[in-house]
């Protein structure tokens, strides 16, 4: 019989947490590579954000699928979401720009 008391879940709360926190690193990692400013000021740039805004659909399956079928919320499907969350941002701050 199995005496180990259960391991205790974590909270809508932290995991939200835990997601903000990792897409903030995404969004840094992405603004490294081009910054949106100058993205949406160059004409060679510009289709990019929407590039990745339309693969970020196909990808919100992909993450949605992977959580539904998984026994429980763990790191990675965390990690999934806060790669699109972190894109999604990035993209949103490309298009529209800072202001």
């Amino acid at each position: 019989m199995n005496t180990e008391p259960p391991k205790p879940q974590s909270t809508r709360a932290t995991r939200t947490l835990r997601i903000a926190l990792f897409a903030s690193l995404v969004l840094g990692l992405e603004w490294r590579f081009a910054d949106p400013i100058t993205v949406s000021a160059d004409s060679e740039l510009w289709p990019i954000p929407y590039s990745m805004l339309f693969l970020c659909f196909p990808f919100a399956l992909g993450v949605w699928a992977f959580e539904v079928t998984s026994a429980r919320a763990s790191a990675k499907s965390d990690a999934l979401w806060a790669v699109l969350g972190g894109t999604l941002v990035y993209v949103a701050l490309s298009v529209f720009g800072l202001f």
